[in-house]
């Protein structure tokens, strides 16, 4: 490791740096490749850390990924809810601070289990099954939380033939595994490390890539049009009890429109359901 990384501070402010990568990796910016890089990156800072650095380091990744792939909520909080600027970014930071806790239980699985061994294949395999045991916890705790996965990033390229498979999840596990043994190949420096990511490529891409080519799903003789109403009341007056009689007016008359061109259904949004 070079004398610059030896200092905790400055791989913390590269894990912050790297986690925060990972939104670069999605819409709009879709430079994907980023996506996979931090992935691999948080890997050899984990395997070259001793477990207390780790911990630490797991949870600046955390930071930065969720600070920088959860921002939207600052908007919601400071915009939509009305709350103070400070008071915002102070519940949005603690949110974020919280969430990248399970990077943090993420690190004390592979620290437990895989750190003392020699960084190998197997340690490739379980970082990728780590990093997916992370996301698909996302998807229910605390009601699931499911943004910024790594594989959402991948639905424009051949990866993406995987996700009929194996939804996000697959291309999250190929894409960081991928990105392991390349990472592999520059650490360690042997031929069969570089066979097995080139060979890995080539067939992860080229299956993929043949998959986009199949109909995975069927149409049926059964059609059904639908309309959906949805009356876009401004935040500043959905919840005011003065405009409580005009929103569902509106709605009712949106719904007898919607009626007239004799489609199957009519979905309304929920403000009926607070009607006393």
């Amino acid at each position: 490791m070079s004398t610059i990384l030896t200092s905790l501070w400055v791989r913390a402010v590269l894990a912050v740096s790297l986690g925060g990568m990972v939104t670069l990796s999605l819409a709009p910016w879709n430079y994907w490749p980023l996506g996979a890089l931090s992935a691999a990156s948080l890997w050899l800072l984990w395997h070259k850390a001793n477990p207390t650095e780790l911990l630490f380091l797991a949870w600046c990744y955390g930071l930065g990924f969720f600070g920088a792939g959860i921002s939207w909520v600052y908007v919601s909080i400071h915009e939509h809810g009305n709350a103070s600027a400070g008071f915002a970014a102070f519940l949005t930071l603690l949110f974020c601070a919280l969430l990248a806790i399970l990077f943090v239980f993420m690190g004390w699985i592979y620290r437990r289990f895989l750190k003392p061994r020699p960084l190998n294949v197997s340690h490739a395999l379980a970082f990728s099954g780590l990093w997916v045991l992370n996301e698909w916890i996302r998807t229910w705790f605390l009601t699931g939380f499911p943004w910024v996965f790594l594989g959402y990033g991948y639905i424009d390229t051949p990866l993406a033939g995987w996700a009929p498979i194996g939804g996000v999840f697959s291309l999250s596990f190929i894409a960081c595994f991928l990105a392991c043994l390349w990472a592999l190949v520059l650490t360690q420096k042997k031929r069969r490390y570089a066979a097995l990511a080139l060979g890995s490529t080539v067939i992860t891409f080229g299956l993929g890539g043949i998959s986009q080519s199949h109909d995975w799903t069927y149409g049926t003789q059964m059609t059904a049009q639908v309309t959906l109403v949805q009356p876009n009341t401004p935040q500043s007056m959905k919840w005011n009890r003065r405009y409580y009689q005009a929103i569902l007016d509106n709605l009712d008359q949106l719904s007898q429109r919607a009626n007239k061109w004799n489609h199957f259904s009519t979905r309304c949004p929920t403000h009926k359901r607070h009607q006393k």
